[in-house]
């Protein structure tokens, strides 16, 4: 493809998320909101789960960390990224698209 993973992540970062210190996000919503991102918006299969973790942090300077939940839940999470709810629904679909939003 004529896009790197770089141009697409940083597309990604740019169109659907927010980036701040405080911000945080659960990994797991934030690669599945990629995904449709880019089913939406390029061809092929998108980057694999580690290999998108890695290259959100390089992009956007964000960290990964994990939250006690529950006595077995510890879900790993992004601290410094969210999805932004103002541009997820304007975003993901390219501008052609009949569909008016899209909700994660």
């Amino acid at each position: 493809t004529s896009n790197s993973n770089d141009d697409i992540i940083s597309a990604f970062i740019k169109q659907i998320c927010s980036v701040k210190d405080d911000y945080e996000c659960e990994k797991n919503e934030l690669y599945e909101a990629f995904c449709e991102y880019y089913k939406h918006n390029y061809s092929g299969k998108p980057l694999g789960q580690i290999s998108f973790g890695k290259q959100i942090k390089n992009i956007s300077g964000c960290t990964d960390f994990r939250r006690h939940l529950s006595e077995k839940i510890y879900p790993w999470f992004f601290k410094g990224i969210k999805i932004s709810s103002k541009k997820r629904s304007l975003s993901i679909l390219p501008p052609t698209s009949s569909k008016r939003s899209f909700v994660l």
